[in-house]
């Protein structure tokens, strides 16, 4: 058994002593003796000088301890080193020098500059070329063998050891990047030009590979999707209301961030139309719908109908509670002393609740202009509702505490509950604002539908 050997495991074998020492150790002081007993012991412990500068870092005896322990475990780990480059084992000798500058790096963190002798870099130089060198050849035989993840496992290793060694990191971004483009390849012959798009734009975010660049560019064209938005319908007996949601609707749906969509109002549509001498009336017909798709290039058309929508302004409501204000006496006790007593007066306040909701129901439809096939269609209903409740009173608010079965309920549940209410919201939203709100909660549910559609 080496010495070496031998030296580390009598670390191995101190390391539960050396726990429960320094988890009695309080101080940096102490600690740093610690240090000193391992070192003396021959041991050459760092954990415990490290421990004690992280108390107090200007503890300059902790510096010189772990300079000297450090410096001679850095060593122990350079015999490791020089061992297997005695022996030809290149990985070895790489990974024991990578140890060996680590342990250094930490120790850099508590203003302790080790050294590593320039005869260790040279020989490092070689052994890293020799190990280095075959991972490579490995990794471009899986690579031309169309091994992708092991390949690129090798190059990951490679450039951990050597950044920018050779050209790994190309190697590697073909070892990433084949793969999907071979998948794109597939989705486009299989006329999946946004899922192919999708695959393309990944492979070009951050570099050029092959004739992707170009092929993404071709499915996106390939993959449009241009959507003719119709006039909705009011059956509701409210144009407004039915102008806003077509409103709505279309800023959602221009806001998407989808490069395929591409939106044609029905401003457009008439002049195109009017173009031809053709008129939108009958669109929903499947004759006519598939040639107004050949007249505008739209490939659907989004039809929708206002079904319902009802607005509830309502009353405020006022009731007049029971309740309590306390109030403050001075009493003198036999003693002499006097002291605060707090007494409580019956009093009444006003207890005030509101109101406003609005009901609205819409259904969509989008329609294929090529087959007349719906593509989906949803009814789409929002119930909203706004309402206040607070307490007014003329009295000092501060004092007030709700009655219980005709006495004061001075409990925190109760007390919290009533300031909540003194100090509640007292204006309410208008319908009109309530209305806005789930018009454009619709738009955006309408869009998302729309935007799922296409990433299908």
């Amino acid at each position: 058994m080496t010495t070496h050997t031998n030296y580390f495991r009598k670390i191995a074998l101190s390391w539960a002593f050396l726990v429960i020492l320094l988890s009695s150790c309080t101080t940096s002081k102490s600690l740093m003796k610690d240090g000193m007993t391992y070192q003396s012991s021959g041991l050459h412990e760092v954990r415990a000088y490290k421990a004690s500068l992280s108390k107090k870092f200007d503890n300059s005896q902790s510096r010189i301890g772990l300079n000297e322990s450090g410096q001679y475990m850095l060593n122990k780990l350079l015999d490791e080193f020089n061992r297997n480059v005695m022996l030809e084992r290149s990985k070895e000798a790489v990974y024991a020098f990578k140890d060996a500058e680590t342990f250094m790096d930490e120790l850099k963190k508590y203003n302790v500059d080790l050294r590593i002798a320039d005869h260790y870099y040279q020989s490092y130089v070689s052994s890293e070329e020799a190990y280095l060198s075959t991972r490579y050849d490995a990794g471009l035989e899986l690579l031309e063998n169309e091994s992708f993840e092991d390949s690129k496992r090798i190059f990951d290793e490679i450039l951990t050891i050597h950044p920018g060694y050779r050209d790994v990191e190309s190697l590697k971004g073909t070892s990433v990047l084949e793969p999907k483009y071979r998948r794109a390849l597939e989705l486009e012959e299989a006329q999946e030009h946004r899922q192919a798009y999708w695959l393309f734009d990944e492979i070009t975010r951050n570099r050029s590979y092959r004739d992707a660049s170009e092929r993404k560019a071709d499915c996106l064209e390939k993959g449009r999707f241009v959507l003719a938005v119709l006039p909705f319908e009011d059956k509701a007996g409210s144009p407004s209301t039915r102008a806003k949601v077509q409103a709505y609707s279309l800023n959602a749906l221009t806001s998407l961030d989808n490069p395929f969509l591409r939106v044609v109002d029905r401003q457009n549509m008439d002049q195109i139309l009017s173009e031809q001498n053709f008129s939108l009336s009958g669109v929903i017909n499947e004759a006519s719908a598939i040639e107004v798709g050949n007249i505008t290039g739209a490939q659907a058309i989004l039809v929708g109908e206002l079904i319902e929508f009802k607005e509830e302004v309502g009353q405020i409501r006022r009731q007049q509670v029971n309740g309590y204000e306390s109030y403050d006496i001075k009493v003198k006790g036999e003693d002499g002393q006097e002291s605060t007593l707090t007494r409580y007066k019956p009093i009444t306040y006003n207890r005030y609740y509101d109101r406003n909701s609005v009901q609205l129901s819409f259904h969509v439809k989008m329609i294929s202009l090529e087959t007349a096939e719906v593509l989906f269609s949803d009814v789409m209903e929002k119930d909203v509702s706004d309402e206040v409740e607070f307490i007014s009173y003329n009295g000092n608010s501060s004092r007030l505490f709700p009655d219980n079965n005709g006495k004061p309920d001075i409990s925190r549940g109760a007390v919290n509950q009533l300031r909540t209410l003194i100090n509640g919201r007292t204006e309410l939203s208008s319908t009109s604002e309530i209305a806005n709100n789930a018009i454009d909660e619709i738009g955006r549910s309408l869009a998302s539908k729309v935007d799922d559609f296409l990433y299908r």
